[in-house]
């Protein structure tokens, strides 16, 4: 959920909260009214050691061979696990300029997120993670996370098989010459 979705949604259960306590004379609805208010904080302060300690690491083979499948995963670390996690990932090739690009990826929980990196050509890519942020558990707060190394990734060409050279005009099989 985005966090303009989990904020509109924060914000309906408040008014809700506030509606309650309006209409209904019960202690209850000063209960509930203070539960609404003080829920972002209680997030947020469970949150934090995982949202301070977030960090990302980028995998991907060293060397692929032309038109073969080369996944890049990116993992999210932490003391703690933390709720989710949004990465901007850029992908340069260092040997035809012009040809970058860049993807936002989801990360929640322990599951890496994966994307298919383009071989078809020989290349050297450079991937980079480019901006980070880090939610709390409700998805209301964020906060940026420290950026990690890049990672190269060399595409080389595929191996050919030599064919055998013919003989040369004039020369004796079997013998030196």
């Amino acid at each position: 959920m985005r966090v303009w979705a989990a904020r509109a949604v924060y914000g309906l259960a408040l008014g809700g909260a506030v509606l309650f306590y309006c209409f209904y004379f019960g202690q209850l609805a000063w209960y509930v009214l203070m539960l609404a208010v003080c829920l972002p904080l209680f997030s947020l302060v469970v949150s934090l050691p995982a949202m301070l300690t977030a960090g990302i690491v980028l995998h991907a083979p060293a060397a692929v061979e032309r038109e073969k499948t080369c996944v890049l995963q990116v993992y999210m670390l932490g003391w703690m696990p933390a709720a989710r996690m949004e990465v901007r990932i850029s992908v340069e090739d260092r040997t035809h300029p012009g040809q970058d690009c860049a993807r936002w990826l989801h990360l929640r929980g322990e599951a890496p997120a994966e994307w298919e990196l383009d071989t078809a050509h020989c290349a050297a890519l450079r991937c980079s993670v480019r901006r980070a942020w880090v939610y709390d558990y409700l998805g209301l707060f964020r906060l940026p996370v420290r950026r990690l190394g890049a990672v190269i990734v060399t595409v080389r060409p595929r191996p050919v098989a030599l064919s055998p050279e013919p003989p040369l005009p004039g020369a004796v099989s079997g013998g030196p010459m």
